[in-house]
C-alpha cells in the first residue's frame, strides 16, 4: 500500500505524492522514481550478465594461452635434454648435433619474438 508524502529522491519536486518503498535502496520515492531504479536495476544486471560472460572467454582464451606456453616449455625442455644427452655421449654424429642446435636455436628465435607482447 504506498504511503503519501515528498520523494526521497533528491532531483523529485517536494510535491506531495504517493510514495512506495525501493526494492534496492530501501528509501520512499515516487512512481516515476521507483520506475527509474528499477530500469537502472534491470540496466545494471544486463551489463553484469554481459561482463560475466565476457570475463569467462577470456579466461578460457588465456587458459588456452598458459596451455599453450606449457606445453612450449616443455618441448623446449625436452631440447635441453636431448641437447645434454648428446653431448654427455661423444658419439653421435654431426647431423644430430647440428640438428638439435637448430631446434633450440628455433625455439630461442620464437621466444624472443614473443617478448614483445
Amino acid at each position: 500500500m504506498p504511503q503519501i508524502g515528498s520523494c526521497t529522491d533528491i532531483t523529485c519536486d517536494k510535491e506531495i505524492k504517493h510514495l512506495y518503498e525501493c526494492h534496492c535502496c530501501s528509501r520512499l520515492i515516487c512512481l516515476n522514481h521507483l520506475i527509474e531504479h528499477v530500469e537502472i536495476t534491470k540496466q545494471n544486471k544486463e551489463r553484469l550478465d554481459r561482463l560475466s560472460k565476457d570475463l569467462i572467454t577470456v579466461s578460457a582464451t588465456l587458459q588456452l594461452i598458459i596451455k599453450r606456453k606449457l606445453m612450449d616449455i616443455e618441448r623446449e625442455n625436452k631440447l635441453i635434454e636431448q641437447a645434454k644427452q648428446l653431448l654427455d655421449v661423444r658419439i653421435c654424429s654431426l647431423d644430430e648435433i647440428q640438428n638439435i642446435f637448430e631446434d633450440i636455436n628455433q625455439a630461442i628465435a620464437l621466444n624472443r619474438s614473443g617478448e614483445n607482447y
